[in-house]
């Protein structure tokens, strides 16, 4: 962006891939789910694309927006 004749932002924003977010249950309450179903999961499925999503956070919580759906080679 600087290359372009961008200022750079001066916030605090961390580029980052969320794959999961839980709010609520103790560190120790998902350890323990994990590792009592970990071992269960036995669903296969085929992935053909993934959504990037952007999301700007607000007082009542994340709002989120898809930005883009991208298909991924060789998916079927």
């Amino acid at each position: 962006a600087a290359s372009a004749g961008l200022a750079p932002d001066k916030g605090s924003f961390s580029p980052h891939i969320t794959l999961g977010r839980l709010k609520g249950p103790a560190p120790e309450t998902l350890r323990l789910f994990v590792r009592d179903h970990s071992s269960k999961v036995e669903t296969q499925f085929a992935v053909t694309s993934f959504t990037l999503f952007s999301s700007v956070l607000q007082p009542a919580g994340a709002v989120h927006s898809p930005e883009g759906v991208f298909p991924l080679r060789g998916a079927q």
